[in-house]
């Protein structure tokens, strides 16, 4: 957890501390920005793009995935999420010459906008798709319909919280 991790006054490492009150609304993503999220992580987990995987992001609660790792991932990963969400948001315009968001890509378009980032000279901007993708197939491949999709047995007794609530799956909106 190296960028996550720090030392405490004794020289002991310790992650950041829990988010309280106002910090934590200012830091955890908007609903605005869960639903770009879940944007984004369907044009990464398409359903049907490989035969083994029939489903996708979509088929998915990955909207409650998305509040899950708002409620308990760090203060600085989730700050950086939100940044890299943005910077591939409003990238069509620098990027693909398009004024649109990602939300207003087609498919295609999408994926050239995540693949021209991944080509970028920019640090930051290289490793902006991969830390979205990281994060899409975190709560993918950790749903149990995946398991069994690719016959997986799980090692779990139960499915992840997110993953076992009850209540319909979204489909996500373009989000213009």
């Amino acid at each position: 957890m190296i960028g996550l991790m720090r030392r405490d006054g004794k020289g002991r490492l310790r992650g950041d501390a829990p988010m309280t009150g106002l910090v934590r609304r200012l830091v955890r993503p908007t609903r605005g920005e869960r639903r770009r999220l879940l944007v984004v992580f369907d044009a990464i987990l398409p359903a049907g793009a490989d035969p083994r995987l029939p489903l996708g992001a979509r088929d998915l609660p990955m909207e409650r995935f998305v509040q899950d790792l708002g409620q308990r991932a760090p203060t600085r990963a989730l700050l950086g999420l939100r940044l890299v969400l943005w910077l591939v948001w409003l990238g069509p315009l620098p990027l693909l010459g398009r004024p649109r968001t990602f939300g207003g890509l087609g498919e295609d378009q999408r994926i050239a906008l995540l693949d021209a980032l991944a080509r970028s000279r920019s640090y930051v901007l290289r490793e902006a798709p991969m830390l979205l993708k990281t994060l899409a197939c975190l709560g993918y491949c950790g749903h149990p319909d995946v398991h069994a999709a690719i016959g997986l047995t799980s090692r779990d007794a139960t499915p992840p919280a997110w993953a076992a609530a009850e209540g319909p799956r979204r489909a996500p909106e373009s989000g213009r």
